[in-house]
């Protein structure tokens, strides 16, 4: 098990230098720490209300979040590219390594969809190049999903405190998303259940 945790341990802070650096020299140290901060609390707290039995706090959410508004800014900024696909291709591998990874016992999958959710939901608000483009020459129509995207996340984090406070309950399957029994045996020898 500690193996997991060290490998683990050096895997997130390899993220960080690679893709929290690279995204925080683009829009700053305020906005990712707000990025970084509300996908890592809604992944954790998704967690929290699906899995109340399990114990799993860390940054894996808050990572798999920045993932997201990385691939959304690369979509968005597609014709910037000198060799588009080969951009996608590299870091599309880079997706499918962190999906490999996630497959280990000591990571929460359910707080990575957390992330996911709120790494969609943030983006429109926090990086300043997403938007639904210009119309006419006018300014670029950003008010609309930045409204949309605020709204939706702080109900979403209204919903999930909610639920958690008032509303606990407990899934008998949700065990099953944080650790895919590859072999006999394979989730209790990690302790996990």
């Amino acid at each position: 098990m500690i193996f997991y945790r060290v490998m683990h341990c050096l895997i997130s802070v390899t993220i960080n230098v690679i893709l929290v650096r690279g995204l925080e020299k683009l829009i700053g140290w305020f906005r990712i720490s707000l990025l970084y901060i509300s996908c890592g609390i809604t992944g954790n707290l998704l967690s929290a209300i699906l899995l109340p039995h399990s114990i799993n706090v860390g940054p894996w959410s808050a990572h798999v979040g920045i993932f997201v508004c990385v691939l959304l800014q690369m979509l968005q900024s597609w014709h910037a590219f000198e060799k588009p696909w080969q951009a996608l291709a590299r870091f599309s591998a880079f997706g499918i390594i962190l999906i490999l990874i996630s497959l280990l016992p000591s990571i929460d999958l359910v707080a990575e969809v957390g992330g996911i959710v709120a790494g969609l939901l943030i983006a429109f608000a926090l990086l300043p190049y997403i938007g639904l483009g210009h119309q006419n020459g006018q300014a670029p129509r950003h008010c609309f999903p930045l409204i949309i995207s605020v709204l939706t996340f702080a109900i979403t984090i209204t919903g999930f405190l909610v639920i958690f406070y008032l509303f606990p309950f407990d899934c008998g399957w949700c065990h099953y998303l944080n650790c895919i029994p590859f072999t006999e045996g394979f989730c209790e020898k990690h302790n996990l259940w």
